[in-house]
């Protein structure tokens, strides 16, 4: 992650109220995207997120996930 998208997350997370489980922050161009993405991990691929699909993810987009 390039210094600029760390930067762009820390002031995020800083001033975010507490995500619920389940929801992930939608980077796109070094941005942070609204509304954040609800999704599940999948249990038998736990690489692969599961999200409905009124929601749209394009290559290059980054989900962040806090733990």
């Amino acid at each position: 992650m390039d210094v600029n998208t760390n930067l762009v997350l820390m002031q995020y997370f800083e001033n975010a109220k507490d995500l619920k489980p389940g929801e992930f922050v939608l980077l796109r161009e070094g941005r942070v995207v609204d509304p954040l993405i609800r999704g599940i991990f999948d249990a038998d691929c736990p690489a692969t997120i599961k999200i409905s699909d009124d929601q749209e993810i394009f290559e290059g987009d980054i989900l962040v996930y806090p733990k």
